[in-house]
C-alpha cells in the first residue's frame, strides 16, 4: 500500500492580528472559517 502525503500552504490571514475590535475578528475568523472549509472540500469528498 502506498500512501501519498500532499503538503500546500495555505497563506491564510491570523483573524487575531488582523481586526482590533471584538466584532471585526469575528468577521475575519468568520472569512477564515469560509476559506478553510471552501479548500477542504475536494479532499472531504475524494474517494480513496
Amino acid at each position: 500500500m502506498i500512501i501519498a502525503r500532499l503538503l500546500h500552504h495555505w497563506g491564510i490571514e491570523d483573524p487575531a492580528r488582523v481586526a482590533d475590535t471584538s466584532e471585526e475578528k469575528g468577521v475575519v475568523f468568520q472569512q477564515v472559517r469560509h476559506q478553510i472549509k471552501t479548500r477542504n472540500q475536494p479532499f472531504a469528498t475524494a474517494t480513496i
